[in-house]
């Protein structure tokens, strides 16, 4: 089946979903085995080698030296930059061609081959003459539909809004970017944006790196920031503490470093209490933009999105701004990479020589930007969606995503998600996907819960004696995707979650 792809290049995280056609409701993709993205990782090797990207580079970067680059999305930008990896100087269009390599074999191999479009997302603030980033697209034979920016692709994704303005706060790995949006003459625009670089995912690893490598310290009496080995190990413990605070409340690490084990448990109130700073930063920008302004801001929804609303109670941090019926909505991680998949699958009907005004073009050959759109015979040339049309943040049709299961004997159930924030799956009289006690006896009486996060819906296994499994691999906490089966215990019922078409 036909699909269109939106690509969201994050900082640290690669995030992909797809969606069938104009007007469909976009899914996440998933690049992993088990997760919804990749690392943004890549191992550049010497020419005939193969590229190692995501996972493999991220979790192996010991075994690679210093051949691995991470995070240098906001580093490479203009394409005469480059990095230092394993004694060569690679160029940045080559580092990012090497990446997108490796990014495009996932893409395709998940989505198959009948991929009619592709938007990829850029920041906001990324307005350099030339980019290195649509260079490495012509090198290694991309031709995506449309860029997006990510302010548009998150506008997009939220559908339509009660309002015509709206804060939007990226809380990403780089750094804090707050933006007042608008709705004039049929477009959402950006009137006014603040940053701040203290207030961010690298500033929060920073400081647990130092804080477990304090305590390493205090045990063996060596500094593991010494130790090549240790020092990717400390490294690898934060990034896995930084993933499983994302969706439990506490994560606990067992550092082996210098013959000894060290132990340590971070929770997400530590979090808090470690970057109280932070909350006065995001404060003040927040309380700058909307002060500073002449309209009224008294129902202005405040949209925040990236891996730091994961991690810190955002919405109670900024309680104090909200009154009169104004609310902080929290996005998903996938929502840029969402809006994109929305926006490619509605490219024909809003083409560039259509809304002139809305977009930007950009020559892959060269990476040379320009501000506004010009038609050219070269198909080479990508528009830059800059704006966004207000009739595009309309409401997507949404289709219940629904749990169906069949027994043997011709019984079956079926619930339809809808809105529902969490279903329970059990033996209980209370729960609400319920399977009989004397039928199924190897299915706990609250066996697991799904929760719904944003568009996105995450299985949790609630410490049941069997076990839950997704795909045949057993689960503690786990995205869903279509057509994911779940099975309560190695022997029990197997639940079908279900996107309907």
């Amino acid at each position: 089946m036909a699909t269109y792809v939106g690509l969201d290049l994050g900082s640290s995280m690669i995030k992909a979903a797809t969606v069938p056609g104009p007007g469909q409701f976009p899914v996440p993709l998933r690049l992993a085995n088990h997760d919804a993205y990749f690392p943004a990782a890549v191992a550049v090797p010497p020419p005939g080698q193969a590229v190692r990207f995501g996972w493999e580079a991220f979790t192996n970067r010991r075994l690679f030296g210093g051949e691995v680059a991470t995070h240098f999305r906001d580093r490479l930008i203009d394409p005469s930059s480059g990095l230092n990896l394993g004694g060569r100087l690679v160029d940045a269009s080559g580092l990012q061609a090497s990446m997108l390599t490796g990014l495009g074999q996932a893409v395709y191999q998940k989505s198959g081959p009948d991929v009619k479009g592709l938007a990829v997302s850029i920041p906001d603030t990324w307005s350099a003459p030339a980019w290195s980033l649509p260079q490495a697209m012509d090198r290694c034979g991309w031709t995506p539909s449309v860029f997006v920016r990510e302010s548009a692709a998150v506008l997009s994704f939220l559908g339509e809004v009660d309002c015509d303005e709206m804060l939007l706060l990226s809380m990403g790995a780089s750094s804090l970017r707050a933006s007042l949006c608008i709705a004039d003459h049929h477009h959402w625009r950006i009137v006014e944006t603040k940053t701040a670089s203290t207030v961010s995912g690298l500033s929060v690893r920073k400081r647990l790196i130092e804080m477990l490598a304090e305590q390493v310290i205090l045990t063996t009496r060596r500094d593991p920031r010494e130790d090549a080995q240790a020092d990717q190990q400390l490294h690898d413990s934060i990034e896995n503490v930084l993933f499983l605070l994302q969706r439990e409340d506490q994560a606990t690490v067992e550092l082996n470093a210098f013959d000894r084990v060290v132990a340590r448990t971070f929770s997400r109130g530590d979090l808090t209490r470690i970057f109280v700073g932070f909350q006065a930063t995001l404060e003040d920008i927040v309380e700058s933009l909307l002060t500073n302004s002449q309209l009224s801001r008294a129902k202005c929804p405040i949209v925040a999105w990236g891996e730091l609303v994961r991690l810190l109670p955002i919405p109670t941090w900024l309680e104090r701004f909200c009154p009169y019926g104004r609310r902080v909505v929290p996005a998903p991680l996938d929502a840029v990479a969402l809006g994109c998949a929305k926006l490619c699958a509605a490219v024909g009907d809003f083409h560039p020589t259509s809304f002139a005004d809305s977009f930007g073009r950009v020559i892959l050959a060269t990476g040379s930007y320009e501000p506004r759109w010009r038609s050219s015979n070269d198909d080479r040339v990508v528009p830059v969606w800059e704006r966004i049309p207000t009739r595009l943040a309309s409401p997507l049709h949404r289709v219940a995503p629904q749990l169906i299961f069949e027994s043997s004997d011709g019984m079956s159930q079926t619930i339809d998600l809808a809105e529902m924030p969490s279903i329970r799956i059990g033996r209980h009289e209370l729960a609400e996907f319920r399977f009989e006690s004397h039928a199924y006896p190897m299915v706990s009486d609250v066996h697991a819960v799904l929760i719904r996060e944003g568009t996105e819906f995450l299985l949790k296994d609630l410490n049941s004696q069997n076990g839950t499994f997704i795909n045949g691999e057993r689960i503690k906490v786990q995205p869903l995707q279509a057509d994911d089966e779940i099975q309560l215990g190695q022997t029990g019922p197997r639940i079908l979650f279900k996107i309907p078409d």
